[in-house]
């Protein structure tokens, strides 16, 4: 008997338009992700060629931030500090934890706070000038708007109330020195008493037969030339002493005239005239200066 083997396998083909899946021993193919780590895994590193090194990626390293730290005071207490280190770094925390936004319709501000001391009244102005259009115009085209002289004002303002605290710890002190100053007082009395009554009985030795006019005369000549060896003599011990330096000014820098004429345009009329005249001393100018100046200019100007 002759038999044919059919040309296929038992399992009989698949129909026509249908898809079939036939079932094989083989795995499953791994993730596309987890054959690109085995190939990694797997791949040796290349071999360097001679006479060449590979360089290693340097790990990265954990960067530490350092906290900052706030600026000391100078040793020597009585060191004064520059405005802006003072006032820079406050500004600079407004303007990053606020919005700040000028309302440009609103041209000048009506202050009734208090007034900076009076001893910065003589190189600054009121509050109430600083807050008026002209002047917050004027600081403007010099780089400081109204925030800059809010800060301004509040840095004058805590001098004085500074000043104030330390009068309060040296109340003592100064009833001190109005004592010591009445005793000084009553020791010149003295001073000048005893200086005459030496004159006076030297005359009496050198000239007992002296008439009275001349004699008299005589005792006031004695009495001042007395005192005026005192003084020479105080003044040579005090040329000793290393605080008389601290008394000694540098004369300042002569301003333009154009300068002070923008500044006294920002003025009002509650300026006075002394006013006027420290701030043209601040500037390096005299009154006479800027009259004169201003006579030449055909400029009126009138202070209080």
């Amino acid at each position: 008997m002759i038999t044919v083997e059919p040309k296929y396998s038992s399992i009989p083909p698949p129909p026509i338009g249908k898809l079939t899946v036939i079932p094989t021993n083989n795995p499953p193919p791994a993730p596309k992700s987890e054959r690109r780590k085995k190939k990694a895994i797997d791949t040796p590193p290349p071999s360097p060629l001679p006479n060449q090194t590979i360089q290693q990626k340097p790990q990265e390293n954990n960067i530490i931030v350092k906290p900052i730290k706030m600026k000391k005071w100078p040793d020597d207490p009585s060191e004064l500090l520059p405005y802006d280190d003072i006032i820079k770094p406050l500004k600079e925390i407004l303007n990053r934890g606020y919005r700040l936004f000028r309302k440009e319709e609103v041209k000048a501000f009506d202050y009734d706070g208090y007034n900076i001391g009076k001893q910065e009244l003589q190189t600054n102005i009121s509050p109430r000038v600083k807050l008026t259009e002209k002047f917050l115009e004027y600081e403007k085209k010099s780089g400081r708007f109204l925030i800059d002289t809010v800060l301004n004002i509040v840095f004058l303002l805590g001098i004085e109330q500074g000043r104030r605290t330390v009068r309060q710890e040296s109340k003592p002190v100064e009833a001190l020195l109005e004592t010591l100053e009445t005793y000084r007082e009553t020791n010149k009395d003295q001073r000048i008493r005893i200086d005459e009554l030496e004159v006076m009985l030297e005359l009496r030795e050198k000239f007992p037969t002296i008439q009275k006019e001349e004699f008299n005369h005589k005792v006031q000549l004695g009495v001042s030339t007395r005192r005026n060896k005192r003084v020479d003599a105080l003044k040579s011990e005090l040329q000793l002493d290393k605080s008389r330096s601290s008394f000694k000014f540098r004369t300042p820098k002569r301003a333009k005239f154009r300068a002070l004429e923008q500044i006294a345009r920002t003025l009002t009329k509650e300026t006075t005239k002394d006013q006027w005249k420290q701030i043209l001393e601040e500037h390096g100018w005299t009154l006479k200066d800027w009259l004169n100046k201003c006579k030449k200019k055909v400029i009126n100007t009138c202070f209080l």
